[in-house]
């Protein structure tokens, strides 16, 4: 069960993409909370599906939590990119992570698109800040699409049908003997 050599050359520019991804999601996030500080924040936030908090840091928490863990996945990726065969030896680990990310980005998008869907007033969002939340969402959406399709490229197997690497239907799975 090993990566096939065609899908290594493939992960590098997808890597890439989730970077560029992730840096509009920082500067997004940053803007957002940088004007935040202008409104009442637990009377916008309640209404965006946010806690309902009194610091713009504590509502947008979760947000940089999910930057922070897809930057930590994306640079042990390319760290193990430039080691020799390390990334067969940890594709199954780098699995798991990048699913765990792929749903936080999932629902930092959800919570970023209920931001976006509240109506831009003047007591709760100005219209620049209506685009920064839209710009947002989006880039998180454009994380998870390429987190996800990271996933498929690094779940690939290079083993042929039926040489072992997988349950074959045709095989018992118990032993019917039953000699004891």
């Amino acid at each position: 069960m090993t990566l096939p050599a065609k899908n290594i050359a493939t992960i590098a520019p997808m890597v890439g993409l989730i970077l560029i991804g992730w840096i509009v999601e920082v500067f997004g996030l940053y803007f957002l909370q940088k004007s935040c500080h202008k409104h009442a924040t637990p009377a916008w936030a309640a209404a965006a599906g946010f806690p309902a908090v009194g610091t713009c840091w504590k509502m947008y928490r979760f947000e940089w939590a999910t930057i922070l863990f897809e930057l930590v996945c994306v640079l042990g990726l390319m760290f193990t990119l430039t080691k020799a065969n390390a990334i067969r030896r940890y594709r199954l680990s780098f699995l798991g992570l990048l699913a765990i990310g792929a749903i936080l980005h999932i629902f930092s998008a959800n919570s970023t698109l209920n931001l976006q869907d509240t109506v831009p007033t003047k007591t709760f969002l100005s219209h620049t800040e209506h685009t920064r939340a839209r710009i947002t969402s989006g880039s998180f959406a454009f994380g998870a699409a390429f987190t996800i399709a990271l996933m498929f490229v690094l779940g690939e197997d290079d083993a042929p049908l039926g040489s072992g690497s997988e349950i074959d239907n045709q095989q018992a799975l118990l032993n019917d003997n039953l000699n004891v």
